[in-house]
């Protein structure tokens, strides 16, 4: 270990105490940098001059409304358009793990808590599943800025994402900031004793048992990181450019009009990683200190295929009052916790709305107005929106389309090499009224999870979810607790789907219309939704004559509505057109579970779901729609992989050269890790 000393006014850095590997990396990180700074073209004026720079001791929302809405973002503008010419990496080359030795500034190191105090600059990293309470003075992380507060928040950094900085931001120079880690266990680590992709995520030693570790790691130096960790640890280092853009958009709440800003980009550009960190720092930095008071954020998530706060298939409505330190996996159910809430979603049944854009459309819309609805209560909440990984030609018009239709007042374009300007012409943007800013897009690096891997991580983790936690008990997640019992083993919902009593209207499959008897071999083992009927309408009509048919038992059904029944099994079934969709401003989505079973004989479904009974409303009709998100394979042999498995073959498929595949079933039937 070597010491490196401090910042001096000749422009030196003061890295603490580093590696030696570190600190070589470091050097030539600031010579290379030195050399490229005589190169590039000049961006933002110095921090003083910058109307985001808020002077010592004076919070955001002293002078933020008396900023001038053109003259705030003339200067990003500018800088914007520089970074058309110029794609930079979003996120540092070198790795900054804590800048300090854990003994120099412990107050108190035990098993189950770690009560630092750090002064001005100090930089903590941390990896796992933790709290954090600030004790004194004030503290940064993923975009939000945390002061003195009883309240807690939750974690979570796990390895396969880049792990987050906790910087302290105070002007204690004497007695310092204090923040208290302390333990936390919500079961979601031990998910890896039944799923593998969760396996090795969390850090900790894998030869000893998790209930005996401690639920985080604080890190240092990269050779202090375990051998045995199967992964690149990075660390969540925001470029220049996008800490400006965000400072920014964050002074722009409090006008007189709230703000609708749209992020885009292409896949893996870093729209999430932006949107995290954009409402993070409006909650605690546009908003006053007692959030509780707040208009909070409004937050329309309209990526189906990586959503924030929902499983996959889904596009959805939340309202943010509390910032969200987390992954997808980790917060996929946020209709559980008590200061955040979910207004409204609909089940798109697909990643992506290329299969039915006017749907996804139609979906955006409906959501959209239930934020107008949102300000009369919360005027000043501004509305953030998250888009698919947009593709070429018609995913410029669907964009193009949300524009006009969300009443935007900013685009955020995340540039990656493969930008779409030669087939759309971003620029044309201000003849919507709709201010565009561009910068570099982040593409994550040797990281050992694919979007492939974290979807179906996502699935999986909502439906390890336990529905029996009363959210009531906790804030900020507490509430959400996880059961790593096999999707086998778990207990089902059993839904009669039979007269007198049928607890389901029927069932639908988008996209397509099925002969009747192949119905229960088509969503046997799948996903599917659970649709809350709003209004009969909502469903499509096939038969005039029977708009006088009602159900006998007191549930209503849609006129004209045909549902045919399966005659082996009894069936409902709800043919439409082409398996054209339910209309989203008569009906919306409560939940997503898997059909584990259908038991013929007594004409009941068994179903697993994390959602509760107590979640659907009363004296509605419930539609199970079947989509395309599939369920991942690994959830079918989490209780062990020799048991027999209804479609799955144990195999090993080898594969050839010149296109030419032959499968070789292995003799012990064993399948890969």
């Amino acid at each position: 270990m070597v010491k490196i000393r401090g910042r001096t006014g000749r422009g030196k850095t003061d890295y603490s105490v580093l590696s030696a590997v570190a600190a070589r990396k470091l050097a030539s990180q600031e010579d290379h940098n030195k050399a490229e700074n005589g190169k590039r073209k000049p961006q933002l004026p110095p921090a003083e001059h910058h109307p985001s720079k808020k002077p010592k001791g004076q919070d955001y929302h002293d002078d933020q409304k008396q900023i001038n809405r053109t003259e705030l973002l003339n200067q990003t503008i500018e800088h914007s358009n520089s970074a058309k010419e110029r794609v930079v990496e979003t996120f540092e080359n070198v790795t900054d793990f804590s800048s300090f030795e854990l003994e120099d500034k412990a107050i108190a190191n035990e098993e189950r808590e770690l009560i630092l105090r750090l002064q001005s600059g100090d930089k903590l990293v941390v990896s796992g599943e933790f709290s954090i309470l600030v004790k004194s003075g004030k503290f940064s992380i993923m975009g939000a800025v945390l002061r003195t507060n009883p309240q807690i928040h939750m974690v979570s950094a796990p390895l396969c994402y880049s792990l987050p900085i906790i910087e302290c931001i105070s002007n204690y120079e004497v007695s310092g900031a204090e923040i208290a880690i302390q333990y936390c266990n919500s079961g979601i680590r031990f998910l890896q004793d039944t799923i593998p992709l969760f396996k090795h995520i969390w850090g900790g030693n894998p030869k000893v048992d998790l209930k005996g570790q401690p639920s985080f790691t604080t890190l240092h130096a990269a050779e202090d990181i375990p051998k045995h960790w199967k992964f690149k640890v990075q660390t969540l280092n925001l470029s220049k450019e996008w800490k400006q853009l965000i400072s920014a958009l964050t002074n722009l709440v409090g006008q007189e009009t709230p703000p609708t800003i749209v992020v885009a980009g292409q896949q893996s550009a870093g729209k999430s990683t932006l949107c995290r960190h954009l409402y993070n720092s409006i909650l605690t930095n546009a908003m006053p200190e007692n959030i509780e008071n707040s208009d909070g954020v409004a937050f329309l998530d309209l990526n189906p295929g990586q959503p924030q706060f929902s499983p996959p298939g889904q596009v959805s409505l939340f309202h943010l009052r509390s910032p969200m330190f987390g992954q997808p996996f980790r917060h996929t159910h946020i209709s559980l916790t008590n200061d955040d809430r979910l207004i409204r979603s609909h089940y798109i049944g697909h990643n992506t709305p290329e299969n039915d854009p006017d749907h996804y459309t139609t979906c955006a819309v409906n959501l959209f107005a239930q934020y107008q609805k949102l300000l009369f209560s919360a005027p000043s909440c501004p509305l953030i929106i998250n888009t698919v990984d947009w593709g070429k030609a018609r995913g410029m018009e669907i964009l193009v389309d949300l524009l006009r239709k969300t009443l935007a007042t900013d685009l955020v374009w995340l540039q990656s090499d493969m930008d779409l300007e030669e087939d759309f012409n971003l620029d044309q943007t201000p003849s919507l009224g709709v201010t565009l800013h561009r910068l570099p897009s982040h593409h994550t690096r040797n990281l050992s999870r694919t979007p492939t891997d974290l979807r179906a991580m996502q699935v999986l983790s909502y439906l390890h979810l336990s529905s029996e936690v009363d959210s009531d008990t906790d804030r900020n997640g507490y509430g959400l607790q996880w059961d790593a019992t096999p999707l086998t083993c778990q207990r089902p919902w059993v839904v009669n789907y039979s007269e007198p009593n049928p607890g389901i209207l029927g069932i639908m499959i988008l996209g397509e219309v099925l002969p009747v008897e192949l119905v229960a071999t088509a969503i046997n083992g799948t996903i599917v939704a659970i649709v809350v009927i709003e209004d009969d309408d909502a469903l499509p009509t096939v038969d005039a004559e029977q708009k006088a048919v009602n159900d006998r038992k007191g549930k209503r059904r849609s006129p004209g509505l045909s549902i045919l029944h399966d005659p082996a099994t009894g069936l409902p079934y709800i043919p439409t057109p082409g398996g054209s969709p339910l209309d989203p401003s008569m009906s919306f989505c409560a939940g997503q579970a898997i059909i584990r079973g259908i038991d013929t004989a007594n004409e009941t479904l068994h179903l697993i779901t994390p959602i509760k009974t107590s979640c659907l409303p009363a004296n509605k009709n419930i539609v199970l729609v079947r989509g395309r998100v599939e369920l991942p394979v690994i959830a079918f042999v989490e209780d062990g992989k020799n048991a027999e498995k209804p479609y799955l073959s144990l195999e090993k498929t080898t594969y050839a050269p010149m296109s030419v595949r032959t499968k070789k079933p292995e003799t012990n039937g064993r399948l890969n890790e």
